[in-house]
């Protein structure tokens, strides 16, 4: 976690703005409402987020709790979310973190 955060850091250093909500004293609800949202991206870009925040009968039931989660937007949009499968391959929140990082250096 303390990785994730540094780079979090080093976004905000190139002003990117970045927002992270401690979910620790979410009630459900509020955590099912932004798995929603997380679902619209995953399905746009045609990846599957289930078996990584639960399974496929109980789908979202980690998200944020046992697994952290981003929601990346673009102007207001939800545009995509980590971590994510694509294929075999799973794709984690450092992943991106670092991918930008090297994209605006």
């Amino acid at each position: 976690m303390s990785e994730v955060l540094e780079l979090f850091k080093k976004l905000q250093v190139l002003s990117v703005t970045t927002k992270i909500h401690d979910t620790a004293g979410w009630d459900s609800g509020k955590l099912s409402d932004q798995y929603c949202r997380a679902i619209i991206p995953s399905m746009y870009k045609k990846y599957a987020i289930r078996k990584v925040f639960g399974s496929a009968r109980n789908s979202g039931v980690l998200f944020g709790k046992e697994v952290p989660a981003i929601i990346i937007q673009n102007e207001g949009k939800d545009i995509d979310v980590y971590p994510h499968n694509v294929g075999a391959r799973r794709e984690t929140i450092i992943d991106f973190l670092r991918s930008q990082l090297s994209q605006r250096k």
